[in-house]
């Protein structure tokens, strides 16, 4: 129920229909919630945070919207660690264009980024320090060494693939959702062919 109202509150109805029923017919995604995959629980968090993002975005008065997507950021971060770390470049991004689009002064925005960050570390830090004050070097080396750096840069546990596996993966889960993701992409790629050799011509 929160993705279609929060999607149909962004993109309207008929969108709110086709990604529901698009998410609805996945079926890696049915059978990763049902078995309780962290995937589908850091997606929601992540989702979430963004969106409160987004919205904050059309009414900077409502600065509590900066407090759940921090919230929601320190939730993710605590599920699946660096996967998180996703949002704060999106954000970022966002907001640059934003000050070049809207001429917005980020200066004036410090306080609601003050917000963000503060929530998000009243969420991951208390575990974070409390596991510190526990172990020692032994979590630092072992959850940031091993669990966080060395999982987001390289293959560990028999788990590396080669890029076009990925790919197959989402053909066998998003079946005919794979044809119309691939012939999206085909129409995008030839939009910009041809309006690149029109803008030489």
């Amino acid at each position: 129920k929160y993705f279609p109202s929060t999607t149909r509150k962004v993109f309207g109805n008929s969108t709110a229909l086709v990604t529901s029923i698009a998410l609805l017919t996945n079926i890696h995604f049915l059978f990763y919630s049902r078995i309780g995959m962290l995937d589908i629980t850091i997606t929601f968090f992540i989702f979430s945070s963004l969106i409160s993002y987004f919205f904050f975005t059309k009414n900077r008065l409502n600065r509590k919207l900066m407090i759940i997507s921090g919230s929601s950021f320190g939730l993710a971060f605590m599920t699946k660690g660096v996967a998180s770390i996703l949002i704060l470049p999106i954000i970022s991004l966002y907001e640059l264009i934003l000050a070049y689009t809207e001429k917005r002064n980020l200066f004036k925005e410090v306080k609601s980024y003050l917000l963000f960050l503060v929530s998000f570390a009243v969420i991951s830090v208390p575990w974070h320090l409390y596991m510190y004050l526990t172990f020692g070097e032994k979590f630092i080396s072992n959850y940031f060494g091993y669990h966080v750096f060395k999982r987001a840069v390289s293959s560990i546990e028999g788990k590396g693939k080669p890029f076009f596996w990925y790919i197959d993966v989402m053909r066998v889960s998003m079946r005919i959702w794979y044809v119309v993701l691939t012939s999206y992409f085909i129409l995008i790629v030839s939009y910009f062919s041809v309006k690149k050799l029109a803008y030489k011509s």
